[in-house]
Order: structure tokens, then sequence, then C-alpha cells
């Protein structure tokens, strides 16, 4: 069960959830234990920080830019890398 706030616009919330149509403020889970019983996790946020209107954004002096084809390449192969390390692979770079 997640409460969330649709005027605040980031699909964002606590570990791996998000994507609804607002900021998640308070999220409940319920999952079975090893024993078999039930136990429920709640998330609540207590403070929301939305930044410090000085703050400047300055663009990055690294990088380079890429077209669609290339950043789509790039992104498949990060991803292969990624599943590798989690399937108890090591990182190759």
């Amino acid at each position: 069960v997640a409460w969330y706030a649709p005027r605040l616009s980031f699909k964002s919330g606590p570990d791996v959830y998000g994507g609804l149509p607002g900021l998640i403020l308070k999220l409940e889970k319920n999952s079975k234990t090893k024993s078999g019983g039930e136990q429920t996790q709640t998330t609540t946020a207590i403070s929301i920080q939305t930044g410090n209107e000085k703050t400047k954004i300055t663009r990055p002096k690294k990088g380079k830019l890429v077209n669609q084809k290339e950043f789509k390449e790039e992104n498949e192969k990060q991803m292969q890398k990624m599943k590798e390390m989690y399937d108890g692979g090591i990182d190759k770079d």
C-alpha cells in the first residue's frame, strides 16, 4: 500500500518503489517470514527537502555528446556488465 503526493511530481519512493504519479510519502509492504509468518514493513517520509533556490547547476566539463543509437548501444553494454556482476561475475573494467 502506498500513499503519494500527486502535487510533488517526482515519480520516486523508498527502495525500488516508484513510478506513481507523485512522490511516495508512506509505503506498507507485507512479506512472508522464513518461519511462515507474515510481517509488515512501513516506511514514512519524515521530511522533504526540495533544494535551495540559490543552487546553481553548472554544465559538465567532461563527457561526450552521443546520438540515440550510440546511447542505446552503451546502455545495453552497461546493462550486460551489471547483469554479469549480479550473476556472480566481476566488473571487467
